[in-house]
């Protein structure tokens, strides 16, 4: 039976996060902060996909981290997609994440052997932290990124990637662990 799944990296929200996304909260119903415990790094969407292929996708995350060992990421300032017209997505920026960029274009490479759709543009790290859902909350989203753009939100250790399987539900998505490879 198929799932819904992605491949990602985990953040633990800091303090300093976790007032960014109580301070998104306040901007209204046009805006949904990601919820503290769904706080990752996707680095790569799946989609609906066949069970029967979960231990070749395990397979191809750890062919993907081979030779990356656990790092740390620095997650700094915020932004929002896209750069014209009304704010659809805010991110907070990452330094340090090479690492994911690297181990994001070995899965794009590997799990279109698959089947899977390799990406059209190329990796962009960063931290999704809320989504507009009404173009009325664009501006107060745009705002609200560029108040915290020079902000400092904390380091986060990356130590493994999760395939995930994500569930929609009527309040958002309910995301559950498939499978974790370590970094070593």
């Amino acid at each position: 039976m198929p799932f819904r799944a992605f491949i990602a990296a985990e953040i633990s929200p800091s303090n300093e996060l976790k007032a960014l996304l109580a301070d998104l909260g306040r901007i209204g119903p046009g805006l949904k902060p990601v919820e503290e415990e769904n706080v990752h790094v996707t680095l790569k969407f799946l989609g609906d996909t066949d069970e029967a292929l979960v231990q070749k996708i395990v397979a191809c995350m750890g062919s993907a981290i081979e030779g990356i060992h656990p790092f740390t990421l620095t997650l700094k300032g915020t932004g929002y997609f896209p750069p014209r017209g009304p704010a659809r997505t805010l991110w907070v920026g990452m330094e340090g994440a090479e690492p994911l960029a690297t181990i994001a274009t070995r899965l794009d490479k590997g799990l279109s052997e698959l089947g899977f759709i390799p990406e059209e543009r190329g990796f962009k790290a960063h931290l999704t932290v809320g989504r507009v859902k009404d173009n009325r909350a664009a501006f107060a989203s745009e705002q609200a990124a560029q108040r915290y753009k020079d902000a400092a939100f904390g380091t986060q250790l990356v130590a493994s990637i999760k395939l995930k399987r994500s569930v929609l539900g009527r309040f958002g998505p309910t995301y559950s662990d498939v499978a974790e490879v370590a970094l070593h």
